[in-house]
């Protein structure tokens, strides 16, 4: 009786006394072990009467107390001392998905190929499905990333129209067979879960037919929902991006390896890009493509130099261009390299031309916010990220990248819960967990720092005591405001990221050794290091001469525009 009370009593107050869920569980296991205890001693003492303890007996209860033992240690796992906790269940992010339009999300396709390598294919007319639907603009359509989330079909449509905020889903499969392919499509409404249209399309494998049916699916869905269709819409739907089929299946094999985003990928997407405007010169999509992944690719590859890569991307986002006035993608890549070159008005104008031409392009808004919140320009920057979140609210960096913007404005708090809720979508994301971890950091949380940072480095492929010993010594310092040294074993310029480096040597005192870094990065145009110019961190070296040189080179990091 007193066990089931105290069981009773604890679920009561347990919630709004602030009891940690571990302590709970810990309270819960132990009483279950001690019920298991009385029940041995009164079946054997209770009618004998005997008041000692058999040796059978006491071997019982030494199996139970290392039964005890292991069992609580297993409970309470997840307790503020573990090294390698899960990522803390956030909050509701911070924008909600309000829709003034309905709103769609293509499903990844069930490849039906008997070949598994004809995997791409499927891959491949989703993502172009996607981008056929986006040109209907009294349509909202979730960006792949957050739909591919659901590719193993274990989600009903009704949770996925929660997550999404979508009424619609659309689902299907691909299959190449030798000259024919085989398409099927099936929109549904994800309150009733109920099919709004389907069709199959069964064709000769050729360009022309895999336009067909893509622009075929765009207009009977806009004729399901009862969508206006404007002039504008309908030729950007039925445009034609290539006659050439080998052109167009090298594109969709560079689209699907760039989606993976590593060093190899992209290089693999390069030779299939280049193969695509190789076949067809004419081509302004592939080139449009072959721009977005030369833009990024030194933050996955330290093989290229960044100016080389910039220079790469602006010719085929010109070339592009020309071919097609209205690849807003293009603009969009434009757009950063303008960036990365520190030339604020020019980019600031692509990212406008990208999301004046390309609406629905998610990457456009995100790394428009980027820039303008960099800028000092916090409130359009919020706007501008909150309508990437819509597009893609599942994508793992626009989570962290709308935690970026809130920090930079100054919303510290709604920052961290954004960071987790980023973590919740990935929690094994590196970048994001050590920007989170940081984030604790700088307000000061180091106890809760601590195991997120321990997190980054096994992740990373660090030693997690050694970053542990970092966040103490950032701790000292935070508190004494004396120096503090490099913790021994730590090889700061090895084992971070350069756009980091100031980040680490400022939060232990270094501050010569961090203006240093950021007059080495002026220097050689390694612009990753200097965009974070605006952040809290280099509050204690604003108006040091060295900084404001620094800071009015590139045009942000004054708190001004």
């Amino acid at each position: 009786t007193g066990a089931w009370l105290l069981i009773q009593v604890l679920d009561t107050v347990a919630e709004p006394w602030g009891i940690l869920p571990f302590v709970v569980r810990g309270i819960q296991f132990v009483v279950a072990m001690g019920f298991a205890a009385a029940v041995i001693v009164a079946w054997f003492h209770g009618e004998q009467g005997r008041q000692r303890v058999s040796s059978a007996e006491a071997l019982l209860f030494l199996g139970l107390a290392v039964v005890a033992v292991a069992g609580l240690s297993f409970v309470t796992r997840n307790g503020p001392d573990s090294d390698m906790p899960g990522p803390a269940m956030a909050a509701d992010p911070y924008f909600s998905l309000e829709r003034d339009r309905p709103a769609v999300a293509v499903l990844p396709l069930t490849s039906l190929s008997a070949v598994p390598e004809d995997a791409y294919f499927a891959e491949g007319i989703h993502e172009e499905l996607i981008n056929r639907l986006t040109k209907l603009s009294a349509l909202i359509v979730i960006s792949r990333t957050s739909v591919m989330r659901f590719a193993d079909g274990q989600t009903g449509v009704r949770e996925i129209g929660k997550q999404l905020g979508v009424n619609y889903v659309l689902e299907g499969s691909a299959r190449r067979l030798a000259n024919r392919i085989r398409v099927t499509s099936q929109l549904i409404d994800t309150e009733k879960e109920q099919p709004v249209w389907s069709e199959t399309y069964d064709l000769e494998f050729t360009v022309d037919n895999l336009f067909d049916i893509q622009i075929d699916v765009a207009h009977r869905i806009a004729s399901a929902l009862e969508l206006e269709v404007t002039p504008t819409d309908r030729s950007r739907i039925e445009s034609r991006a290539t006659n050439n089929l080998q052109a167009y299946e090298s594109y969709l094999l560079g689209r699907v390896a760039w989606g993976k985003r590593t060093s190899e990928s992209l290089e693999e997407s390069i030779t299939h890009l280049r193969r695509a405007t190789e076949l067809d010169p004419t081509f302004g999509l592939a080139y449009s493509a072959l721009a977005e992944v030369y833009v990024i690719q030194p933050f996955f590859s330290g093989q290229y130099r960044t100016d080389v890569a910039l220079a790469r991307a602006e010719e085929s986002a010109k070339r592009a261009l020309n071919l097609d006035p209205g690849l807003g993608q293009a603009h969009t890549a434009l757009g950063l390299v303008r960036e990365f070159q520190f030339d604020w008005a020019r980019a600031e104008e692509q990212f406008l031309l990208a999301i004046d031409k390309t609406p629905e392009y998610a990457t456009a808004h995100h790394w428009y916010a980027n820039m303008l919140s960099r800028r000092g320009r916090f409130m359009e920057g919020l706007a501008y990220i909150r309508t990437a979140y819509e597009l893609d609210p599942l994508s793992v960096i626009i989570n962290q990248d709308v935690g970026y913007n809130l920090s930079l404005s100054g919303q510290n708090e709604a920052a961290l819960h954004q960071y987790e809720r980023a973590l919740q979508l990935d929690p094994e994301y590196p970048t994001t967990t050590l920007v989170y971890a940081w984030a604790l950091i700088l307000d000061g949380r180091f106890e809760e720092a601590k195991p997120v940072l321990k997190r980054w480095a096994v992740i990373a492929g660090r030693n997690p005591a050694v970053l542990s010993r970092l966040a103490e010594a950032a701790q000292a310092y935070h508190e004494t405001g004396i120096r503090q040294q490099i913790p021994q074993g730590l090889e700061v310029e090895e084992e971070f990221p350069p756009y980091f480096l100031p980040h680490i040597y400022l939060s232990l005192g270094h501050q010569e050794q961090a203006l240093d870094l950021l007059e080495q990065a002026l220097d050689d145009g390694q612009f990753g290091v200097l965009m974070g110019l605006n952040s809290v961190i280099y509050d204690e070296v604003r108006q040091n001469p060295r900084f404001i040189a620094v800071a009015q080179s590139v045009g942000i990091g004054l708190n001004q525009e």
